[in-house]
């Protein structure tokens, strides 16, 4: 398997309203994340926005979030 197009990003974030916004970089698409809590026991997940511009963190609890990303080169 050949994953060299593939870009690998991870992202630490603290939110704020149970939420968190972060632009992507240009020229990849495809997005999928994984988002775990950093502390505590809240859940999130992520909404990538139609144009794969950004996302936006959503989460249950206040807090501090590890999100991983993976994307392939458009």
């Amino acid at each position: 398997m050949d994953c060299s197009s593939d870009l690998i990003q991870r992202w630490t974030l603290q939110t704020r309203n149970k939420q968190y916004f972060e632009l992507l970089p240009k020229g990849y698409k495809g997005w999928q994340f994984w988002v775990s809590p950093s502390t505590g026991f809240g859940q999130g997940y992520i909404i990538v926005a139609s144009n794969q511009s950004a996302f936006q963190l959503i989460v249950n609890q206040e807090g501090t979030y590890n999100v991983l990303g993976i994307a392939t080169n458009a």
